[in-house]
């Protein structure tokens, strides 16, 4: 009887330890799991630096793609205003002369603008009767040079004359532009006697006729 008792204590000491080790093994399991469960919440990020990097890679590209639209916007409303603004400076700027400018209309679609002026001649050396003159350094021409710096307000180290010609009786009709070719003028002249080419009227061109 007594060695039945043993036998039953031994068993029932063995189911013990074997529940205290499964006990322990899920407690360990629980454990492990939870801490990579934290790892992965810290860490995510930082453990797939690659995705990361593309993220904000993408998003660079987008605010970069957003910036670029709004800045041509910007450029391409610059550039409608810029001839406007620049008419206004040189009509400010003959104001100041005491010259009066005014715009006029014009059917030539390439024409941006066009104006008139009480510009007064630019004055001569040459007396009595005249004839005009084409030739390069002739004072027509130079005088001529002289009344388009005037009108365009293109300084004359930086200006082309593209055209010179006959525009009727005294009358002369030049066509000019910076040296970058950004703008470009027609301006209309009359010879007056003893005092000089008088420009008459102007236009702002698109582009070279």
């Amino acid at each position: 009887m007594s060695e039945y008792r043993r036998v039953t204590r031994s068993v029932k000491h063995d189911k013990r330890q074997k529940q205290k080790r499964k006990i322990l093994f899920f407690f360990g399991l629980s454990i492990l799991f939870l801490i990579l469960f934290i790892s992965l919440l810290l860490f995510g990020n930082k453990g797939n630096p690659q995705e990361a990097e593309i993220e904000s890679s993408e998003n660079e590209e987008e605010h970069t793609e957003e910036t670029g639209e709004a800045d041509s916007e910007e450029a391409n409303s610059e550039d409608a205003n810029t001839s406007d603004e620049t008419l206004i400076e040189e009509i400010e700027e003959n104001e100041e002369s005491d010259i009066i400018i005014e715009e006029i209309e014009s059917n030539d679609e390439n024409v941006i603008t066009a104006f008139k002026g009480d510009w007064d001649p630019v004055g001569t050396e040459q007396e009595g009767p005249h004839t005009t003159t084409y030739e390069d350094g002739s004072d027509d021409r130079l005088e001529i040079r002289r009344a388009l710096v005037m009108v365009t307000g293109i300084k004359e180290s930086d200006m082309i004359e593209h055209w010179i010609g006959r525009g009727g009786d005294q009358e002369v009709i030049a066509t000019v532009s910076d040296h970058a070719q950004e703008d470009y003028y027609r301006v209309y002249l009359r010879w007056v006697d003893d005092e000089g080419w008088q420009p008459t009227k102007a236009d702002k061109l698109k582009h070279h006729p």
